[in-house]
């Protein structure tokens, strides 16, 4: 197929009348309280591919996604330099390549690959080839290619005019002339989300459109985001959330999330069209530089990058992040007075992963999959070791590392007969598994009443004026009354701090 793109100045973008509301319930799982304390036999490290993959091809970043679903589950496919792999079944650091991009006018042409996004079904792949080149759409049957023939073959029938350009597509690959930073796949499994940005400009403003994948119609959600683009991520809820990569002045709003409603923008909402600043719904007022942002399956969200530029306090570099999904809920929900974003202060709600020990990289990426959440870090060291600084920058060469967390279903580390991944207490025998005010942690470790992640003195008082009754927060051991009992186990929890165990028994 071959296809002709002319590059304008400005475009129309077309709406989509309406699409169809499909409601998915949410999941109550919490395996949020398990990531970085389900113990060191589910946490593991292995490298990716070289960022460029050889010599030809040059590219200072290696895009990777995760199959959640279909023949491929729990394998992953990456885009470098100019080729795309596919992980071997069985060996995490075995790759085989499954296609590429052909340049006619530049034998060394190479990705500036901007993401690769499978689609919850693994039926698609999408993939941002860099800024300005075409959003290549192709079914995951291209794994099959074992030929590695070339996905796009791009021709410029003017090598003096990059703004007329003709390609050749592989059977069953779809190019899109949308401008993009990142993306994300609706639940539909049809419709790709985007964020992309207006470069160049002085603004460096973004918005968010919606591709409808299979028509090729694309409609415009929101506009005049602020600031350099950030990443995107849509839930099972078909909740939407993006945010602002990168802006300073007048006031630091790097990292900054927001969240959109299903029916604000799936169902031809009021969002269609809107302005990103015309609703303050949000999740986080500075997580990183929201590089990566996704969702595991029970709807935490997982946000990565580096503030390598910040003001106003320290750099946020040298690791990743999750928010409890319960956060997400009670923004959506808009309950007056407690919808309020994330407290980077609370484990409870706020979790960070440092693999790297240095933790000075220029921004590191957290993808997940069904069965935990894996964080890619640049393990090079080019400056001090110094944990939030930013000398170490993702450049060609670089071979990742990516340590995966992974969650173990059947694990009973405590021996109470409640698997970790619906136990209260994952590390303290307590058959009952009882979590009263509904904060994720049982009963018998939690002594933080007033859930500001620290069990102390305002905590005391309040279990002091339960003695003697039958409250259910403060009746720890679950009998039906709190007395000394329930107090010894108080003691014993004093000045902790959230998470209020650790998988391996301290």
């Amino acid at each position: 197929m071959k296809k002709k793109i002319v590059r304008p100045m400005g475009r129309t973008i077309a709406l989509i009348v309406a699409l169809l509301f499909i409601a998915v319930p949410s999941f109550a799982a919490e395996d949020f309280f398990l990531y970085g304390n389900q113990g060191t036999a589910n946490i593991t490290t292995t490298n990716l591919i070289e960022a460029g993959g050889d010599a030809l091809h040059a590219s200072w970043f290696t895009a990777v996604d995760y199959f959640r679903s279909g023949p491929y589950k729990g394998r992953m496919i990456a885009a470098t330099g100019a080729k795309v792999y596919m992980q071997s079944a069985g060996d995490p650091e075995s790759w085989t390549e499954i296609g590429s991009i052909a340049n006619e006018m530049d034998p060394g042409y190479s990705m500036d690959p901007a993401f690769i996004k499978v689609s919850p079904d693994g039926t698609k792949i999408a993939l941002g080839i860099g800024y300005g080149k075409p959003l290549l759409v192709m079914p995951s049957s291209i794994c099959e290619n074992v030929s590695a023939a070339p996905l796009i073959t791009v021709r410029w029938e003017d090598p003096d005019d990059d703004e007329t350009q003709y390609y050749e597509l592989a059977t069953g690959v779809a190019a899109f002339d949308e401008n993009y930073y990142d993306a994300a796949w609706a639940p539909d499994n049809k419709h790709l989300v985007i964020n992309g940005g207006k470069w160049p400009g002085p603004d460096h403003g973004s918005g968010v459109t919606a591709l409808n994948t299979q028509t090729g119609t694309v409609t415009g959600l929101l506009k005049n985001i602020p600031g350099s683009s950030a990443s995107i991520a849509v839930d099972n809820n078909y909740n939407l959330v993006t945010g602002i990569g990168y802006k300073t002045t007048p006031v630091n709003r790097t990292g900054e999330i927001k969240l959109w409603k299903n029916v604000e923008w799936w169902n031809g909402g009021s969002m269609i069209g809107g302005n990103y600043d015309d609703q303050d719904r949000i999740v986080a007022a500075n997580a990183l530089s929201s590089a990566y942002l996704g969702f595991d399956i029970d709807g935490n969200l997982c946000v990565g990058g580096g503030d390598a530029f910040g003001v106003g306090g320290p750099s946020e570099n040298g690791y990743a992040a999750v928010i409890n999904h319960k956060v997400i809920e009670r923004v959506a929900a808009e309950v007056p007075g407690l919808a309020a974003p994330v407290n980077e202060e609370k484990g409870d709600e706020y979790r960070q992963f440092a693999p790297d020990p240095c933790q000075n990289d220029t921004a590191t990426g957290i993808i997940a999959f069904d069965g935990g959440i894996s964080v890619s870090w640049n393990p090079t060291q080019a400056g001090a070791c110094t944990p939030g600084s930013h000398s170490d920058n993702w450049e060609d060469g670089i071979v990742a590392k990516l340590t995966t967390y992974k969650l173990n279903d059947t694990r009973d580390q405590d021996g109470d007969g409640v698997p970790d991944c619906e136990d209260h207490s994952p590390g303290t025998y307590d058959q009952a598994n009882i979590d009263s005010d509904g904060d994720g942690y049982g009963n018998v470790i939690d002594a933080d009443y007033n859930n500001d992640g620290i069990v102390n003195m305002d905590d005391y008082n309040v279990f002091y004026g339960t003695y003697g009754t039958n409250n259910a927060d403060s009746d720890m051991n679950g009998d039906g009354i709190v007395n000394m009992d329930d107090y010894n186990v108080f003691f014993g929890l004093y000045g902790k701090v959230a998470p209020y165990y650790n998988m391996e028994g301290n």
